[in-house]
């Protein structure tokens, strides 16, 4: 019988990241994205998806599931904690998370170099810096790390729009609860970021659209009483809605939304 290869910190902290874009209804060997770091690692996408599944049990093990699951390793717990808020794991840390995967993915002289395979990883990673114009030199600030923010929160919620169910992941976008302005602690922090569709993001970064801490939809009187007769029928559904936030597997942070509902209630 062939023996296990133990699993090193940086395959592991690259099964992070993979974890962290994948939505758990989709951790399994099928998936392209598990097979394509399967091959990066020299391992089977059965290993792969069985290290990443070790990673959402230790998840829901850490945060007061069940304790039957004893499958992830030592590494598997310190690099978790390693790239989660400090008292509250699962909640990753997604700016340090993402620095880390693109050191990985960057250096050539390493084993975990990647020119063409692990596209969804590479993709949501700014790992080059864009080259210098000849002739203009245009300096602005860029949020440098929002792909990977953007491709994790999605995935925390299931691909789809809290509020609508939307499923079409290129209508979709992540939404900041505390403004990226507002906080920058919570920037990139899993739990401060909803995905919806466009229309519902703008609204709720105007403060047209607030969500309450226990995840009921409000829906602001310029809003309700905007645009023709099935535009305002649809407001008035979605008024009152109430949220499954407590589904996901990164719980949406309350007090964030709470915070954020207070500036909803200053400006109705």
């Amino acid at each position: 019988m062939t023996a296990t290869k133990n699993w090193s910190r940086d395959e592991v902290i690259l099964a992070l990241g993979v974890y962290a874009i994948t939505p758990a209804t989709k951790i399994n060997q099928k998936n392209k994205t598990i097979q394509e770091l399967a091959e990066l690692l020299g391992r089977t996408p059965g290993a792969v998806s069985f290290k990443l599944s070790n990673l959402l049990e230790l998840d829901k093990h850490r945060r007061g599931g069940p304790k039957g699951f004893s499958n992830f390793s030592k590494t598997d717990r310190e690099v978790m904690c390693r790239y989660s808020v400090e008292g509250d794991p699962g909640n990753l840390k997604l700016d340090l998370l993402h620095d880390t995967l693109a050191e990985l993915c960057n250096e050539r002289s390493s084993p975990f170099y990647i020119p063409a395979k692990l596209r969804a990883l590479r993709e949501s990673l700014v790992i080059e810096a864009p080259p210098i114009g000849k002739e203009v030199l245009i300096i602005t600030k860029a949020r440098l790390n929002q792909s990977y923010f953007r491709s994790s929160v999605l995935a925390n919620c299931e691909d789809r729009c809290v509020i609508t169910e939307c499923s079409i992941p290129s209508l979709l976008e992540a939404a900041h609860i505390l403004p990226w302005a507002v906080s920058s602690e919570a920037r990139m922090e899993i739990s401060n970021g909803i995905s919806l569709i466009p229309l519902f993001h703008k609204a709720y970064d105007q403060n047209l659209l607030g969500i309450t801490a226990d995840g009921e939809v409000k829906i602001s009187k310029k809003l309700l009483q905007s645009g023709d007769e099935l535009f305002r029928s649809f407001m008035v559904e979605v008024e009152g809605k109430k949220l499954r936030l407590e589904n996901y597997r990164t719980p949406i942070n309350r007090d964030y939304l709470s915070q954020k509902y207070r500036d909803f209630l200053s400006q109705s």
